[in-house]
């Protein structure tokens, strides 16, 4: 959204805003694992890790989102990349950005539908 917000902008300028905000989120992202991992640890009785769907799917979607934090950094970022290797890349690293970004609003929409469910 970065690049469609400001297109006249400097493209150094919003690569590091892309990646600055990405970075963000990986680290609420640490954050939220670890309060979820210490939410089921430390109930009494201990509830189990990784057991439905949707834990699956987090997983995956956290896995893809790293994947694409590093991938982006090597290949935009890091210096010494040739600019065709670059421009092969980008249409594979904005598609699985996509992907990546519906597998979790898809993966979150299962988790409040599994906390319905239990609820209920």
């Amino acid at each position: 959204m970065v690049y469609r917000a400001f297109r006249n902008g400097r493209k150094r300028r919003l690569k590091l805003t892309h990646m600055s905000i990405h970075l963000v989120g990986f680290l609420l992202t640490v954050i939220a694992l670890q309060a979820v991992f210490d939410s089921h640890n430390l109930n009494n009785p201990p509830t189990p890790n990784l057991y439905t769907l949707h834990s699956w799917l987090g997983l995956i979607s956290i896995i893809m989102f790293v994947a694409q934090l590093v991938s982006g950094f090597i290949a935009f970022l890091f210096p010494g990349l040739q600019a065709h290797i670059r421009a092969a890349l980008l249409p594979i690293h904005t598609f699985f950005g996509v992907l990546g970004f519906v597998f979790a609003v898809g993966t979150a929409l299962m988790g409040l539908t599994e906390k319905a469910n239990f609820a209920v």
